[in-house]
């Protein structure tokens, strides 16, 4: 590296190489990531699995805003990551989406993380791999799909100057003499933008969702391929069958897990901070439960 990082590259580059770490020195990659996202807060080590060749640790975390878990490679990397959240904190855009379809309160929120690599591999009809640290697939994103998100990002609207300017000073806490190339405002999500950026002599691509304060609900760094992980890169070159590796790229999403009373229920449900729902899980209350659990006396399904 040519450029002098700060906290989102400096990580993001002295991770992506931990692959080839003497093992002695991995533990400490793992203190090192848990000490800054989580200072002066008690560990308690619950399992240390092996998946891949890859140690993983289940950690809890005690502090004073309650207790965390995380799902940790050797390497640094989140399989998982939940810290809790009061529902009084959560963003707008969340509030807003849960108030418009629920009349009572959230009762209980964590803020959940992972982290991931993107290997592009084909050519004209190529497709995305989402894979983990340890190498299992995540997800495949297909080249249609590709093609349809980079249409409607060029559709967003270009953030006014103000607002531009206080999102690359944001910008600014993650990278120094990085170049900003566009920053435009994420529809229906006010106070959100999503900014594309250059870094590493314009050589690796950065792509950020962001508002001005606190939210980063995903970025997108480019590596090169040797900087991969090697259970991903195996994984990445057995899928691939020979067809070329295009662009990786080391990716964070996060989302929203909030308990939400509805009615006599409960529900659990995935939201990003963008106020996007991914997931919802339903739990019926007690007395409803009686009733789907035993069709045939009376309930909406009976046998036949």
């Amino acid at each position: 590296m040519r450029i002098r990082t700060t906290r989102l590259a400096a990580l993001l580059l002295g991770l992506a190489t931990a692959a080839a770490t003497p093992a002695s020195a991995q533990t400490r990659r793992v203190d090192a990531q848990l000490s800054r996202d989580f200072p002066n807060q008690r560990r308690d080590v619950r399992r240390q699995d092996e998946v891949n060749g890859t140690r993983v640790f289940d950690i809890d975390i005690g502090g004073d805003k309650g207790d965390s878990n995380v799902v940790i490679t050797e390497s640094g990397d989140y399989l998982f990551k939940s810290v809790p959240v009061r529902t009084g904190n959560l963003p707008d855009p969340v509030t807003d989406v849960l108030g418009t379809l629920f009349k009572e309160p959230p009762k209980d929120a964590h803020l959940l993380e992972r982290t991931s690599y993107l290997v592009d591999v084909g050519g004209r009809r190529s497709v995305r791999l989402e894979i983990d640290a340890t190498g299992r697939i995540r997800d495949i994103v297909s080249a249609a799909h590709l093609r349809a998100e980079a249409e409607t990002i060029k559709g967003y609207e270009k953030a006014k100057w103000r607002e531009g300017d206080a999102i690359e000073r944001r910008l600014g806490e993650f990278f120094e003499r990085a170049r900003v190339k566009e920053v435009y405002q994420l529809p229906d999500a006010p106070g959100f933008y999503y900014a594309e950026l250059t870094a590493d002599r314009d050589s690796r691509k950065v792509q950020m969702v962001l508002d001005a304060r606190k939210e980063v609900p995903f970025w997108r760094y480019e590596l090169r391929q040797e900087e991969l992980p090697r259970p991903v890169l195996e994984t990445a070159q057995r899928l691939a069958q020979g067809a070329p590796i295009r662009m990786v790229m080391r990716a964070k999403s996060s989302f929203y897990r909030v308990e939400q009373p509805a009615g006599r229920d409960r529900l659990t449900i995935d939201v990003r901070p963008t106020g996007d729902v991914t997931g919802v899980e339903g739990e019926l209350s007690p007395a409803e439960k009686r009733i789907y659990d035993h069709p045939g006396r009376g309930g909406p399904w009976r046998r036949r």
